[in-house]
């Protein structure tokens, strides 16, 4: 071991580490921005479906009536299950730009709080995923194993 070596936790961020977190910051505030809007508006077209099945069952699309029910749901919850994720990344951005600018370490550790807390929201969102989809594959392997496929 070198005799210089720091203990790490008195790791020091220098102007390199400072950069690469703004650029993380201007990408991330850019990302977050981004789905947040897209999240909006997938609110606003599930309300619309859901705000117009009747006038569908009117026009003639009764069969379809399920489908816009799923459909209108759907882009319902998929907005508000992904909108903590988006939060949290802008929050991030905002705080660790801040923090570096006026060397604030309490926004600093704010800042890695929400980014943590994101994170584990997507690594949470991504475990109960992969739980639905294997769900799903064995399902389907055992309808169409009972069918004779």
């Amino acid at each position: 071991m070198l005799s210089e070596e720091k203990d790490i936790f008195n790791l020091e961020v220098d102007e390199i580490v400072k950069n690469h977190m703004l650029e993380t910051a201007r990408w991330g505030k850019f990302l977050a921005i981004f789905w947040l809007i897209i999240n909006g508006l997938g609110f606003i077209a599930g309300l619309s479906i859901l705000l117009n099945i009747q006038r569908m069952a009117d026009a003639g699309y009764q069969q379809l009536i399920n489908t816009y029910i799923t459909m209108g749901v759907t882009y319902l919850l998929a907005p508000l299950v992904s909108f903590y994720p988006a939060f949290a990344m802008l929050r991030y951005a905002v705080l660790i730009k801040r923090s570096i600018q006026h060397n604030n370490q309490a926004e600093f550790t704010t800042a890695f709080a929400f980014m943590k807390k994101g994170l584990k929201y997507l690594g949470i969102l991504t475990v109960v995923t992969i739980v639905l989809i294997t769900i799903g594959v064995v399902m389907t392997v055992v309808t169409l194993s009972r069918q004779g496929f």
